[in-house]
């Protein structure tokens, strides 16, 4: 063969090898970082903001910090509450146990006569909780809350055994506040850790006894303010 004609093979071979090996890739290169630029320019050109790769991972960097800032405030503020209720808890006990007590009713001659004429094993409509000359144990709660910590069973007209069950309640829906059960002979003290009497609401009682005649408890209260 002619030494020109086969110069001129071996060089078709060889641009047939380089372009697609060498050309091609680069050309394509270049045509997907002008598409890229001409992207990017179209985005910000509408009020876009548009990030690198390396922007976008230091924004998700910044979000896990943040959300661990997040977190740890979430827990600090737990905490604290924790302890807030933990004072309170403390305070309460402490209230139990140290505040000045008051009796009612406060003298020798007054007294609380609760009446049982709802036959054997029934409780009586609620009434409200008054003494014998006209004071209520509510007016006692009237401007401040407060809890009763004792009832004294000063006398029972019934025989000594029977059994009463008397229950404390306040306000429209009858929420209770205690309830104690004794015998005709049980007169002594009945020491409870009453629920909160809200400032303001009325205070009722109602009594079961287990016999049919109309029986008769008197009692009386000490009690604290919150």
């Amino acid at each position: 063969m002619d030494k020109k004609w086969l110069a001129l093979l071996v060089g078709i071979v060889v641009v047939a090898i380089f372009v697609p090996t060498f050309i091609v890739p680069i050309m394509q290169s270049s045509v997907a970082t002008s598409s890229v630029e001409a992207a990017t320019s179209y985005l910000e050109n509408r009020g876009y903001v548009v990030f690198t790769a390396a922007q976008y991972a230091l924004l998700a960097k910044e979000a896990t910090a943040y959300a661990a800032v997040q977190n740890a405030n979430t827990a600090v503020i737990a905490a604290q509450a924790a302890v807030g209720a933990a004072e309170t808890a403390s305070e309460k006990v402490d209230l139990f146990n140290t505040a000045d007590t008051f009796l009612f009713p406060a003298d020798t001659d007054y007294w609380v006569l609760l009446t049982a004429s709802a036959g054997a094993g029934n409780w009586t409509d609620w009434a409200e909780i008054v003494d014998n000359n006209a004071v209520t144990l509510s007016s006692l709660f009237a401007a401040n809350a407060g809890y009763i910590s004792d009832i004294y069973i000063y006398q029972v007209t019934a025989p000594a055994d029977t059994t009463h069950i008397v229950e404390i309640a306040y306000g429209a829906n009858k929420t209770s506040l205690t309830r104690i059960m004794f015998n005709g002979d049980n007169l002594n003290l009945a020491q409870i850790k009453s629920r909160r009497i809200p400032a303001g609401e009325t205070v009722y009682y109602r009594i079961m006894t287990n016999t049919a005649p109309t029986e008769y408890v008197s009692i009386g209260f000490r009690y604290f303010y919150e």
